[in-house]
């Protein structure tokens, strides 16, 4: 009736094997924010209080993204098993088209985001500083999310001599 845990940890390892790229990945945008914050915190009380405003909307728009972004990856796999050039292209191109949409939409609801800053209960002064790195962070979102959808369709291509490659 018990199965033994032995059962259930031999998977761990492939698991993590599967996993340890995307947590390395996220890990990446986690660390950078946090220099953000090592870095403007020498500058004051009220500059870091706005890049952490400023960071968890970025944070929310930049995992929107990411997640859009990741559905290329298993599309792009099953066309790569099934060695579909055609099919492959089409998951290409339209996964790009649809990554470059996105970071532009994202970054134009974190450009137009300065009226939900004020609703946060921040001081005016920190939203006031909040704002322009926003606006700049936001801007990092079309080629942020671009990458990503890249990166999502070189991780579904097993060997650079597939099909897949030669899109």
């Amino acid at each position: 009736m018990f199965t033994s845990l032995s059962h259930y940890t031999k998977e761990f390892r492939y698991n993590l094997t599967l996993a340890y790229p995307v947590i390395i990945g996220l890990l990446g945008h986690t660390f950078v924010q946090l220099v953000d914050n090592v870095m403007v915190g020498q500058l004051g009380t009220a500059e870091l209080a706005a890049v952490s405003l400023g960071n968890s909307f970025f944070f929310v728009a930049m995992s929107l993204g990411i997640g859009f972004s990741t559905a290329i990856t298993p599309l792009m796999a099953e066309a790569d098993g099934a060695n579909d050039v055609a099919s492959g292209r089409k998951v290409f191109i339209h996964g790009l088209l649809l990554c470059i949409f996105l970071g532009i939409l994202l970054s134009a609801a974190v450009f137009f985001s300065k009226p939900f800053l004020y609703h946060m209960g921040q001081p005016e002064e920190v939203v006031e500083l909040a704002y322009p790195y926003l606006q700049w962070v936001g801007v990092s979102l079309i080629p942020l999310i671009f990458f990503r959808g890249l990166n999502s369709f070189q991780k579904a291509c097993h060997t650079p001599v597939l099909p897949c490659m030669q899109l």
